[in-house]
């Protein structure tokens, strides 16, 4: 049965439990469930032998009455536990959590409480029976445990299980279903075939759409959007425990037919090679995704041959047309509309070279700006040696036209000299000795000293000479 994995007490253990009407049998089971699985208590391995005959006794009773509604059921379960288990055993959700179905998070249990005063028991009852159809067949009926964003499904009290199931699919003409396996001989309306980028892959990276795994059945498919108005798709991927109840004998035919679907659609969503599913696995660690989801033989994509999941894979399909990618690598794949593609590239392209060209407009003129600083501290200096230049011409002019005076003085620059390279020291006059080329301006006819290439420049200041210096000359006498 769907019911357990691998550390599930093995049936023989349950049934004598429930079956034993001495204190002795029920010991004796529960010591043996114990040394099989140790780790226990006392206290606790008859907690756990207790919820797990329970839980066994609600499957088979509903398993064993498909034409029961679920007012019999709970009447059935009622008289059974009267008859045959009248102790009471209190239940402890947190051993139960460990050993129920693997595929199952611990978030999606629904373990009863004991009961009080506030809850009749027919509720009590009711809410176990609605937990084992959920661990047996992965069909969430009523408001318990939902997770947000999830809706509710209503077992009325006076269907069957096969009948709540067909009307939780208000929009499917049920008469018109093929039956099991016969898909393929669906009527040539409606026309169209969903499209080949309808698959898990392309959607996330062609899109925004964010694909959620769910263990209800119920909710495979469902298009909705969060607070945050982000389209989100619940998927259910239990493939294993899909193509194991299809041939039971025991589960509803109404299921089998919507199982059958559910793994076409994981075939039409899902393939062997696709990345997008493991990308699925990655986003969601730590939730029951099942393997086996994308190892589903490629169904047809014809609209017609789908009864069940239609309508959701329309809306779905809808979605996908009208979503945009989120990332520039999405936008360069998303081809669905050349028309589209192209002006998009064409915009930002656009977009780019004017970003460019306002950023090379920026540096130029950050470049002309400091051009400008740098002509107007030249001329600022250009300005400064032409005002020196002509106050040292107005007072040579004085000078001259001087009748006391005997001298001339003349201002020559020395350039481009460096210690013995260019001065050679004093003579016994404290002349300077320096060479003719690095006296600017050229000094002609003014020669006193015999070696060739050298003029003295009379100074009684200069001893030493670096660089470039100003020095004022006297010429006219010997």
């Amino acid at each position: 049965m769907a019911l357990g994995g691998p550390n599930f007490p093995r049936t023989e253990f349950i049934e004598n439990v429930w079956e034993s009407q001495d204190e002795d049998r029920f010991e004796s089971a529960a010591a043996a469930m114990k040394l099989e699985l140790g780790n226990f208590s006392d206290r606790g391995m008859d907690h756990l032998v207790a919820i797990y005959a329970d839980l066994y006794a609600l499957l088979t009773t509903t398993r064993t009455s498909p034409a029961y509604d679920l007012s019999q059921l709970v009447d059935e379960v009622n008289r059974v536990q009267q008859v045959h288990h009248p102790r009471v055993f209190s239940r402890s959700t947190p051993v139960v959590s460990q050993f129920l179905a693997p595929w199952l998070s611990v978030a999606t249990l629904v373990i009863l409480q004991p009961p009080d005063t506030l809850c009749p028991q027919y509720d009590h009852i009711k809410n176990s029976v609605q937990l084992v159809v959920h661990l047996w067949l992965g069909v969430r009926f009523g408001f318990d445990n939902l997770k947000a964003g999830e809706e509710s499904y209503t077992w009325a009290d006076d269907v069957t299980i096969d009948e709540a199931l067909r009307q939780a699919f208000p929009y499917v003409q049920w008469n018109q279903v093929p039956a099991l396996g016969n898909h393929a001989q669906a009527p040539q309306t409606p026309q169209g075939t969903f499209s080949d980028l309808l698959n898990l892959k392309d959607i996330q990276r062609l899109t925004a759409l964010v694909f959620v795994p769910t263990n209800n059945i119920l909710e495979h498919l469902r298009v909705a959007r969060d607070r945050n108005f982000r389209v989100r798709v619940y998927i259910f991927t239990q493939a294993t425990l899909l193509e194991e109840l299809i041939t039971k004998n025991d589960v509803p035919n109404t299921y089998k037919l919507i199982a059958e679907e559910t793994l076409r659609t994981l075939g039409l969503l899902i393939s062997a090679t696709d990345n997008g599913f493991v990308k699925f696995q990655n986003t969601h660690r730590g939730s029951p995704i099942d393997d086996r989801a994308r190892f589903q033989p490629p169904p047809s994509r014809r609209v017609a041959e789908y009864f069940i999941w239609r309508s959701r894979l329309q809306i779905l399909e809808k979605e996908f047309d009208n979503s945009f990618p989120r990332t520039l690598v999405g936008w360069w794949h998303d081809r669905r509309n050349r028309k589209d593609w192209f002006t998009f590239w064409i915009a930002f392209s656009a977009l780019v070279f004017a970003v460019l060209a306002f950023i090379a407009v920026v540096v130029s003129s950050a470049y002309s700006l400091n051009l400008g600083k740098q002509s107007l501290t030249e001329a600022e200096l250009a300005n400064s040696y032409a005002s020196s230049a002509s106050a040292s011409a107005a007072a040579d002019t004085h000078s001259s036209s001087d009748p006391l005076a005997t001298l001339v003085n003349n201002t020559y620059t020395i350039t481009n000299c460096f210690s013995a390279a260019c001065y050679f020291g004093n003579d016994a006059y404290n002349n300077a000795l320096i060479r003719s080329d690095s006296i600017y301006p050229d000094p002609t006819g003014f020669m006193f000293s015999n070696v060739p290439g050298i003029d003295v420049v009379v100074t009684s200041t200069i001893s030493t000479i670096i660089g470039s210096t100003t020095v004022t000359t006297t010429e006219g006498h010997s």
